[in-house]
């Protein structure tokens, strides 16, 4: 978060490289998959399908990861940092890779946003940017591969619902964000699956 302010102040006063706050335009392109067919990303039906696309694929392709060696190494540094160190791993050295991970599924994000507004700001920098990104995670549940659509979905849905009724509606997610860190600290994800094994074991 603070690096991201440090790079909004930058960007919002360095006007003759990013252009302040009215941000970089760019034309849609026209992308071509594999030379044999083309994608208009200006046509909101074939972006659409690309978007879809492209997160079923990153989907698909982050859950093998996680199910890979180097996977399970990551959930051990999650469940257990120390004992993971005592096994013998390089936990930096995967914490750093980790990282890079994340930041090329995230740089696909940027890409797509790029293509559906045509436009870049600065605004994607600031701290309430990042910070929103991160309670989709936490309220649809962390550690999990759903939990961000789920809490993404969520929060934009309750977003739009709130509006019709009050201009605190920010305020209120912040509550709901408060609470499930307090009260369903695995988030809606996380209680559905205890929920579901408390079930089972009945």
């Amino acid at each position: 978060l603070v690096f991201g302010n440090v790079f909004f102040i930058i960007a919002n006063t360095w006007v003759s490289v990013t252009n302040g706050e009215d941000g970089l335009t760019i034309e849609l392109p026209v992308l071509s998959i594999l030379g044999l067919f083309a994608i208009d990303t200006g046509d909101l039906t074939q972006f659409w399908y690309l978007t879809l696309g492209v997160v079923s694929v990153s989907f698909i392709a982050l859950r093998a990861f996680l199910r890979s060696p180097i996977g399970l190494v990551f959930q051990g540094i999650r469940e257990n940092e120390e004992r993971t160190r005592y096994l013998g791993y390089n936990v930096n050295h995967f914490k750093i890779l980790s990282a890079a991970v994340s930041g090329f599924f995230a740089s696909l994000a940027g890409i797509l946003m790029l293509f559906k507004n045509a436009i870049i700001g600065t605004e994607q920098l600031f701290m309430i940017f990042s910070g929103e990104i991160v309670i989709w995670a936490v309220i649809g549940g962390l550690g999990t591969l759903i939990g961000p659509f789920v809490g993404a979905a969520f929060v934009h849905l309750l977003a739009n619902l709130l509006t019709e009724f009050t201009e605190r509606h920010l305020l209120i997610i912040g509550l709901v964000f408060i609470v499930t860190i307090l009260l369903v600290p695995r988030g809606i994800i996380g209680a559905i699956s205890e929920a579901w094994r408390s079930e089972n074991k009945n």
